[in-house]
Parts: C-alpha cells; sequence; structure tokens
C-alpha cells in the first residue's frame, strides 16, 4: 500500500477554544493518520492566539504513545489540579504543549512552544482555560486513535 493511500488529507475541525475574557484561543485540526502495524501517527495542525499574536503549525506528528501518555497526565491534572501534563511532538525541537493549574477554581494555563525548524521561527503563546475547555480538548485529540482501521473483505 503506498503511502499517499494511507493518508487521510481531509483536514477535520477537531475544535475552537476561547479563553473567558475572548482575547486568546487554541484551534486544534486532525489532518492525518499513519496506521502502522501495531500503533498510530496522528497529524494535527495547531493555531494559537493570545494577546494580539497566533502561530501556527500545520503538520504536526506525534506517535498514539505519546498522545495516550498525555491524556492520562491531563486527566489526572484536571482531577487534582496539581502537577503538570506535557506532549511533544515526533520532532521535539518543533512544539511543545504544557498544561498546569493557574488558579484555584480550575483554570488551566496552556503553554504552547512552537517553531518552524526551517526558518528559525520560534514562538511561546500561553492561554487560560478552565477545567471542561481542557476535558473537551482532551476529548477531540482522542478521536482519530479511536478510528478503527477498516476491515479487509475476506477472500472466499
Amino acid at each position: 500500500m503506498q503511502l499517499a493511500s494511507m493518508l487521510s488529507m481531509k483536514a477535520m475541525l477537531m475544535g475552537l477554544y476561547k479563553n473567558e475574557n475572548g482575547d486568546a484561543s487554541v484551534e486544534c485540526v486532525h489532518t492525518a493518520l499513519l496506521p502502522m502495524s501495531q500503533r498510530k501517527e496522528v497529524a494535527f495542525r495547531f493555531t494559537v492566539v493570545a494577546h494580539g499574536f497566533s502561530a501556527r503549525l500545520n503538520q504536526l506528528w506525534f506517535e498514539d504513545y505519546d498522545l495516550e501518555n498525555f491524556f492520562a497526565e491531563a486527566i489526572a491534572l484536571t482531577a487534582s489540579a496539581e502537577g503538570t501534563a506535557r506532549l511533544i511532538s515526533m520532532s521535539p525541537s518543533e512544539f511543545e504543549l504544557t498544561i498546569k493549574p493557574s488558579a484555584p477554581g480550575g483554570h488551566f494555563i496552556l503553554e504552547f512552544c512552537m517553531a518552524d525548524l526551517f526558518r528559525g521561527n520560534k514562538a511561546t503563546l500561553s492561554v487560560e482555560l478552565v477545567t471542561q475547555q481542557v476535558d473537551d480538548l482532551i476529548a477531540e485529540l482522542k478521536k482519530p486513535l479511536q478510528i478503527s482501521k477498516p476491515s479487509r473483505p475476506r477472500c472466499p
């Protein structure tokens, strides 16, 4: 099977999350899924806007086990409001998302460190979201991993 036929390049809007003031947002779009023999690799496009600044990376690849570890950390974090959750792309210096509590009452800071590896541009943007928005973002990031591989027709 050719690589191009295994990639689904149809972008699917996964979520747009705005802070309470409306001056910062996170948009996450699932762009591709590469099913490996036992594992999956998933690509997303992240657009982050914070207080007049914006950053966007179009094709960030993550391995499913890194995503699953991040989900577990983030769920524990939102439940206890202690610690941090971190997600790093397969190209480690290209993207890092860190979630940490910011204030009592279920507010969290999402810090996005994004870099264009070819041009040397870098940006670190922070967005404050409430627990429900963080939970919704995690649920949306999980969706591509829940897509099952199409079954092959059986020969008679």
